[in-house]
């Protein structure tokens, strides 16, 4: 038997992040990293949906300045 597979499959050696997952890497909880990219802080990969996040800009956001 083989293993299924969904449509929201990526590789594992991809670059992106679903929310979810961001919000994993980042120790945040999912509403604070989509709260941040509504207000701009936080940049995610235009055009997909549900949203993607970049590594770097994750790593980026976590080591910015915190108000």
């Amino acid at each position: 038997m083989t293993p299924r597979t969904t449509a929201s499959a990526r590789p594992a050696d991809s670059p992106y992040l679903t929310a979810d997952e961001a919000a994993a890497y980042c120790r945040r909880r999912k509403k604070t990293l989509l709260n941040h990219k509504a207000a701009g802080t936080l940049r995610a990969v235009a055009g997909t949906r549900p949203p993607l996040f970049r590594v770097e800009d994750l790593d980026a956001w976590v080591a910015g300045p915190r108000r």
